[in-house]
């Protein structure tokens, strides 16, 4: 494994390990608001009081639907692949609330320390120099690991996995590992439905693979005005595999969707209860620029109610701003993941009247949008004379983000 990786990886656990007990002394302990966690988790108490601190939000839903299992319909909304393998590695350990806070924690670490080397190794499947692509890995890595949203990446969250699954499908498409592509789709579609931005560019990448074979029919109508039928079962073959792959993150679904049927007996129950239980519902892009314009500017909401939908609504306007900037530079597939993960985040905000949130999440799922990760590493490492500049901008992006993690860890809605 590469050594910017690995000490990326490392150097963000260990600030973590040091930022979260001097959050709790200085906070006067972690809130229990959001967090559904035992009183006491039966470790030796400074392990126990930092696991009881990084069990916020979703990484509770988690772990407990690795103890519980989906006692409630509402928890289908979150996908079974993750709260899965925590169960897994539980069992040795007796399923407890220890074991699967534990677990999560772990597993989540571990799928971001995957996440980074897929990054890491699609950014040297490009073509370039070798000081330009090692560099580029340094910086790419450097922005997203500071991002102030990364620490989600070392919480019991799916997000680490979800970086993995884009980044190494699209790896092993462009190696032509096919089989490996389907196998990780397939999973993915059983992880999180952010998994699904790498469909359409992976699909792609293996049509662009495969050229020769629609020149090849196209030169022989041009030439004898008819095709030959080997030339049509090549042509057959290769729309089957790249058909497989669609199909196969449909299986992933269909499989929960079976599992749904059968114990709630409803199969779509996981897309119901997004609407029913946490208030999404599908609107155009304007539509929901217009719900967080009313959020920023109501003229009744608190000072929190105006600041809190900033922290998603200002990463999705980078990423638009970003891509705007990139376009050119950007290839097909890479373009294809920005506008599925746009499309994504723009079209399904929370409108509940309580609780509505235009951009839900966004400023952690923004870490998925590999593409431009890359290229703003690539862009730093091509122009020595801003790094000086982009390194403060680091320094001030992990300064944010101890800010954003003691809000999280007081209980701050954050998700």
């Amino acid at each position: 494994m590469q050594s910017p990786v690995a000490g990326s990886w490392f150097a963000t656990r260990i600030m973590y390990a040091l930022l979260t007990p001097v959050i709790l002394v200085l906070l006067d302990g972690p809130s229990t608001v959001g967090r559904s966690a035992p009183h006491a988790l039966g470790l030796w108490p400074a392990l126990a009081a930092y696991l009881r601190a990084w069990r916020f939000w979703d990484s509770a839903f988690f772990a407990a639907i690795a103890q519980r299992g989906y006692w409630q319909v509402a928890l289908t909304a979150h996908f079974p692949l993750f709260p899965l393998a925590i169960h897994i590695l539980s069992l040795p350990f007796g399923e407890t609330a220890t074991a699967t806070t534990a677990m999560g924690y772990l597993l989540g670490n571990v799928g971001t320390l995957f996440g980074l080397w897929g990054v890491a190794h699609l950014i040297r499947c490009a073509n370039g120099m070798e000081e330009v692509t090692a560099a580029t890995v340094r910086w790419s890595l450097a922005l997203l690991i500071t991002w102030p949203f990364a620490f989600f990446l070392a919480a019991g969250y799916a997000d680490g996995w979800v970086l993995a699954v884009i980044a190494w499908a699209m790896v092993w498409s462009l190696q032509g590992r096919l089989w490996r592509v389907g196998l990780l789709l397939e999973l993915g579609a059983l992880l999180h439905p952010l998994c699904s931005v790498a469909l359409l560019p992976v699909m792609w990448i293996v049509i662009r693979q495969h050229a020769w074979v629609w020149q090849g029919l196209a030169m022989q109508w041009r030439t004898q005005r008819q095709i030959h039928r080997e030339s049509f079962a090549i042509a057959g073959r290769t729309v089957l595999v790249i058909l497989a792959f669609p199909v196969a993150y449909g299986v992933g679904i269909g499989l929960y969707a079976l599992y749904c049927a059968r114990t709630f007996g409803d199969p779509l129950a996981f897309a119901h209860q997004e609407h029913m239980s946490f208030g999404h519902t599908f609107a155009w892009p304007w539509q929901s620029l217009v719900l967080a314009s009313q959020q920023v500017l109501a003229p009744h909401a608190t000072s929190y109610l105006r600041v809190r939908p900033l922290l998603d609504f200002i990463p999705v306007l980078m990423v638009v701003l970003a891509t705007c900037f990139a376009w050119r530079r950007l290839d097909a597939p890479a373009r294809i993941l920005v506008a599925v993960f746009l499309a994504l985040v723009l079209c399904d905000p929370i409108t509940r009247q309580q609780t509505p949130d235009a951009f839900t999440s966004a400023g952690r799922y923004v870490l998925a949008v590999l593409p431009l990760w890359i290229w703003a590493g690539r862009w730093v490492a091509e122009h020595p004379r801003i790094q000086p500049y982009v390194t403060y901008w680091c320094f001030m992006m992990t300064a944010l983000q101890a800010i954003l993690l003691a809000f999280v860890l007081r209980g701050g809605w954050l998700v």
